[in-house]
């Protein structure tokens, strides 16, 4: 990055750097926030060398009165994401919503199941709701998601878990593994040291894009070992819960929605309904504009190029049959409309 200074001298070079670092950092700000608004984080642009661990300096030119450099900067990038987190949040319209489903084998289980109410799930739900991030769980899932595909949708590869979050109307959704396994005990004694790993994927729902990932390791020693294997799972959670806030707060922050409208289409049962209100959008918008993100009896998520105002949007979608049905639109925040066929 070049910076530039008025004046020569050592003075004129040290401004010239520091404004180099500056626009580094402006950079990556305008990389992460998607509406290129960075009127909250002119604090964060004014301390930018703290961000920077080094520099190379590349060049060094005067021009009159004015200094110039090139430098190579290396950014710890970790307080920096934190800090534009912490700062974004409380300016955010809602929270970022965000769904968790934590495959766990825990103790002497065997295998991994998808839980309701895991141990995983559980620690990290209320460590993010500590933060002031809306968690949903297994439980707010539709009955079209059974035991055996959730446990291959936290187990399998990128597409599938892709396929899955672009399914789901949350903002973030988390998949991951809590998986514990038992050391011999300690001779003479029935302590058993008992190590858990988390790992988690963190994908942003609008277009299942895998955001981050994360691994956390934990160990406990106890003479019980499921308690033992469940202190382990909970402490490796604990770990975990400041890095995956941090990235579902940015995620958020770099969903640009200004030309996009999510549609959420509530028991359209049939695919030839979905079909109807495709067509109907795509009459008006032009058929590139509609893209059908998941599709089952019980809901269909539609992505929408549209940067207009919402109210006509919703009015026109609320008022045109569908094969004899209308929708209801139950909700509309923002660029998110959620409606059912009635």
């Amino acid at each position: 990055m070049e910076g530039f200074a008025e004046g020569v001298g050592l003075a004129a070079r040290n401004a010239a750097i520091e404004n180099a670092k500056q626009e580094i950092i402006r950079k990556l700000l305008n990389a992460v926030v998607a509406s290129g608004d960075l009127s909250h984080l002119q604090n964060v642009l004014r301390n930018a060398s703290q961000y920077v661990r080094g520099y190379d300096k590349i060049r060094h030119d005067i021009a009159g009165d004015t200094t110039r450099v090139e430098i190579d900067a290396y950014i710890d990038a970790r307080p920096l994401y934190q800090d534009v987190a912490a700062t974004m949040l409380p300016y955010l319209p809602e929270p970022p919503r965000v769904l968790l489903v934590i495959g766990e084998q825990i103790g002497n289980d065997k295998i991994i199941a998808v839980p309701d109410f895991g141990y995983a799930e559980t620690a990290l739900r209320q460590g993010l709701e500590k933060l002031r991030l809306t968690v949903a769980g297994v439980d707010t899932l539709g009955r079209e998601y059974k035991q055996e595909a959730l446990i291959q949708t936290v187990t399998g590869d990128l597409e599938t878990g892709a396929t899955f979050a672009k399914g789901n109307s949350a903002d973030v959704v988390i998949l991951g593994t809590a998986t514990t396994e038992q050391e011999a005990p300690v001779p003479g004694t029935n302590v058993v040291k008992n190590k858990a790993s988390v790992t988690v994927r963190v994908y942003r729902a609008l277009d299942g894009d895998l955001v981050d990932a994360f691994t956390k390791t934990a160990a406990v020693s106890s003479a019980a070992v499921t308690e033992g294997a469940i202190q382990a799972t909970n402490d490796a959670c604990e770990k975990l819960v400041g890095e995956v806030a941090i990235a579902a707060v940015l995620t958020v922050l770099g969903t640009a929605a200004e030309d996009t409208v999510l549609l959420l289409l509530e028991h359209p049962e049939t695919p030839e309904r979905v079909e109807q209100v495709t067509a109907a959008l795509a009459q008006d918008l032009g058929p590139d504009h509609v893209a059908v993100l998941f599709q089952s009896t019980d809901t269909a998520r539609l992505r929408i190029r549209y940067d207009g105002p919402m109210l006509p949007f919703v009015d026109k979608l609320s008022t045109a049959d569908y094969g004899g049905k209308t929708l209801n639109v139950r909700r509309a925040v923002g660029r998110e409309v959620t409606a059912t066929f009635e």
